[in-house]
């Protein structure tokens, strides 16, 4: 007979549940999403060299501690070639994958200072105008540390707000264009 004790419990010599799980199992996978892996890294301090005196014809030159934070992809999942920006700055970061998508830590190179821009990349110059001195750029470079990775589930895009928001800015456009014109009318009578 069962106490109440003992009630519920399972006996010690009963066999227990087994915890593999079998290999036919599927993955679900949902509609609309897709799952990226996204690894963090940080740029160690290195020194920015700065123009820090009032006067840009007198350069004081100081070199000024800093770090970046490096994501491998963005908020869509795309793949990020820029480190995050601070002093003014970022740096270009190149790695290669391993057959598992690791990243290889020999293949990291973060490059130079750079400032980006519609053209492309632009050189750090360092801002002064002293008198028969050349444009002085910094070129220095950060160390990378590996600060963990994770599983993303890539937020998928809403074709009908993406249309919602085209047409509500196409509209706003013509309002603008109206109104310049009532605008200029008024201002010439």
């Amino acid at each position: 007979m069962e106490t109440k004790k003992n009630a519920g419990k399972t006996p010690d010599n009963a066999q227990k549940p087994s915890e593999k799980q079998p290999e036919n199992v599927q993955k679900r996978v949902f509609k609309g999403e897709k799952e990226v892996h996204h690894d963090l890294y940080k740029l160690q301090v290195a020194e920015v060299v700065k123009n820090s005196s009032w006067w840009s014809s007198k350069p004081t030159f100081i070199g000024h501690e800093h770090t970046h934070m490096f994501h491998s992809i963005d908020s869509n999942g795309k793949e990020q070639f820029y480190s995050t920006n601070t002093a003014g700055h970022c740096h270009k970061v190149t790695f290669k994958l391993d057959s598992d998508g690791m990243v290889i830590p020999e293949s990291i190179v973060v490059g130079p200072p750079v400032r980006k821009s519609k053209n492309g990349d632009v050189r750090l110059a360092i801002q002064h105008s002293a008198e028969g001195s050349p444009m002085k750029y910094d070129d220095h470079t950060h160390d990378m540390l590996y600060i963990q990775s994770e599983v993303i589930k890539v937020r998928r895009k809403n074709e009908a707000a993406a249309i919602a928001m085209s047409n509500y800015m196409n509209q706003r456009a013509e309002k603008l264009k109206i109104s310049e014109v009532k605008t200029a009318e008024v201002n010439t009578l």
